[in-house]
């Protein structure tokens, strides 16, 4: 559908339009493991939204490149895209999509081994979910500054927030989370 949609829009003269075909086309084609096409669509929504001058809309691209180097391992690029998505977002966007973004660079920022800058991201992420009731956001921050505790050794603070995820996951009801924490 999104490819028909695409082909309308593009046909119409929608720009905007087809910046959302493109971009959403980019994580099908991602999930596909079908890399080249994913980066290009994605590219090419970012490319549109720049000449349309949407700054709020260049957010979900950049946010996706992110995620398409990231999956790639590529952990300096993906940083530099969830940076950029995130400015944007503060910029122009929701408080959702800040924790969510802020979530993301703190990924990549662990997968960097910069800690303190992940743990920051976390934390951000974390005050508007728990505020907000993302329970599972919330929660999911929680094991993520859990593991940044483990990596530096403060293993007592690491086991109260992975105490805390548990109880969180219980409170949901989400037995899959609890057997993972528990291993």
């Amino acid at each position: 559908f999104y490819t028909q949609g695409l082909a309308l829009a593009r046909e119409l003269a929608i720009p905007k339009r087809q910046a959302s075909f493109l971009n959403n086309l980019g994580n099908v084609y991602h999930r596909w493991n079908k890399m080249d096409s994913a980066l290009q669509a994605y590219q090419e929504s970012l490319e549109v939204k720049k000449r349309l001058g949407d700054h709020r809309g260049m957010a979900k691209p950049f946010n996706n490149l992110g995620n398409f180097y990231a999956s790639r391992e590529e952990h300096t690029r993906s940083k530099a895209y969830f940076a950029r998505s995130l400015e944007l977002v503060k910029e122009y966007g929701e408080e959702k999509d800040q924790a969510g973004t802020s979530l993301n660079l703190g990924n990549a920022f662990f997968k960097l081994e910069n800690y303190d800058s992940a743990a920051y991201c976390y934390e951000q992420a974390y005050e508007f979910f728990a505020v907000e009731s993302y329970p599972r956001e919330a929660a999911l921050c929680l094991h993520n500054l859990a593991g940044i505790e483990e990596k530096k050794g403060r293993f007592p603070s690491a086991l109260r927030l992975y105490q805390q995820y548990l109880q969180q996951h219980i409170a949901l009801g989400d037995t899959v989370s609890q057997v993972n924490t528990l291993q």
